[in-house]
C-alpha cells in the first residue's frame, strides 16, 4: 500500500544519492507498483534516474507521465528536454522547452534553459533572443554572459563587451569591470582614429 510505496521511494533517493542507479531504479519502480495511486515524484525521480543512466527513451516515458498526472509539474519539462536533446531527438527537446516556457513565463531561468538548449544546437540568434527574454524578466549576470558568448559567434564584438560589463555590474566584480572598460576604450579609440 500507500507505506510501502513509500518506503521504496525514499530508498530510491537514499540509493540514487549514493550512485547507485540499478538500486535506484528498482526502488522507484516498486515505489510505483504499490501506490495506490500515480504519484508524479515517483515517475520524476525514476525518470531523473533513467536519465542519469542514459535510457532516456524509458526517460522520456516517465515524465510524460508525470506531465501528465501534474501539467506544472516544471522540472519535468525540463529534465524531459535535456533528455531528448540527449536522445538526438532536438525536436522533442523544443516541443517540451516551449511548454516549459509557457508553463512558466515568468521565470527568468526557464528562458535560459531553453537558449542554452538553443545554443548547442547552433541556433544563436535564438539563443541570444531567450536570453534576452530572460533579462526582460530579471537581469541575470548568466542570461548577459551567454548573450555575449552568442554575440561572439555571431561576429557582435561590441555588444559582446557591453554585456559582459553589465554582466559584471549584476555580479559585482570591479577587476574584470575594469578590464572591459579598458577593452571598450580602446575600441572607441579605434573607431575614432586615435589608434
Amino acid at each position: 500500500g500507500k507505506k510501502d510505496a513509500e518506503l521504496f521511494y525514499y530508498k530510491g533517493i537514499i540509493e540514487l544519492a549514493n550512485q547507485h542507479y540499478i538500486e535506484s531504479l528498482q526502488a522507484f519502480s516498486k515505489a510505483i507498483k504499490y501506490a495506490d495511486e500515480s504519484i508524479p515524484r515517483h515517475y520524476f525521480a525514476r525518470g531523473f534516474c533513467e536519465g542519469s543512466v542514459s535510457m532516456f527513451k524509458e526517460a522520456i516515458n516517465d515524465l510524460d507521465i508525470v506531465i501528465k498526472l501534474d501539467p506544472t509539474f516544471i522540472d519535468a519539462y525540463l529534465l524531459k528536454g535535456k533528455c531528448a536533446y540527449m536522445a538526438g531527438d532536438t525536436k522533442v527537446a523544443f516541443a517540451s522547452y516551449q511548454n516549459l516556457i509557457l508553463n512558466s513565463k515568468d521565470d527568468p531561468a526557464v528562458h535560459v534553459h531553453a537558449g542554452n538548449l538553443l545554443m548547442v544546437t547552433g541556433a544563436f540568434e535564438d539563443a541570444a533572443k531567450a536570453y534576452a527574454n530572460a533579462n526582460e524578466i530579471a537581469t541575470t549576470a548568466e542570461a548577459l554572459y551567454q548573450i555575449a558568448k552568442c554575440n561572439i559567434v555571431l561576429g557582435l564584438i561590441e555588444e559582446t563587451s557591453d554585456n559582459l560589463i553589465k554582466a559584471c555590474e549584476v555580479k559585482h566584480h570591479p577587476s574584470i569591470k575594469k578590464r572591459l572598460g579598458l577593452i571598450k576604450s580602446h575600441q572607441e579609440n579605434v573607431r575614432s582614429g586615435k589608434l
